[in-house]
């Protein structure tokens, strides 16, 4: 939501996507075993013409094949892209937030100084049949917003 409470929906600009092997991290929360290839999506969402967000998004390779084929028609909301592209219906979310200190990568996508406070959205997106198959982590810069979900 913008600063008046008005609810706007940020655009997407993707950065990258890269293959790379399962972190621990990734392991634990994708329930995946050590040196699975995932799929890592590097966005930043944009806000009024301002970077917001830092997106990262991991994905089990076995799961999204050929996604980097894909890159050019990545959409600003994927959920109907993995449905429609994969097969991948996400049934429910859910999230944990916290509040953290700007990295170098938040710096130079989000145009923020190093340590500066932001709020860190952490998802794990489930199918139907309550599988993992999504690690979302959002770093965003919340001065003059506030972050609101619905999730159907």
């Amino acid at each position: 939501m913008d600063g008046a409470g008005k609810a706007v929906m940020p655009q997407s600009r993707l950065l990258k996507i890269s293959s790379s092997r399962a972190t621990t991290l990734h392991q634990r929360m994708l329930n995946l075993q050590k040196g699975t290839p995932v799929w890592k999506i590097e966005r930043v969402r944009i806000l009024k013409k301002r970077p917001v967000i830092n997106e990262l998004i991991v994905l089990p390779k076995k799961l999204f094949p050929d996604l980097d084929r894909l890159d050019e028609s990545l959409p600003n909301t994927l959920y109907d892209f993995y449905q429609n592209q994969f097969g991948i219906f996400i049934h429910q979310a859910r999230e944990t937030l916290s509040a953290v200190e700007a990295e170098p990568r938040d710096c130079k996508n989000i145009r923020v100084e190093r340590g500066f406070p932001l709020l860190e959205i952490r998802r794990i997106a489930y199918n139907v049949s309550g599988d993992p198959v999504e690690l979302r982590t959002s770093r965003v810069y919340t001065r003059g917003t506030a972050y609101q979900i619905t999730l159907r």
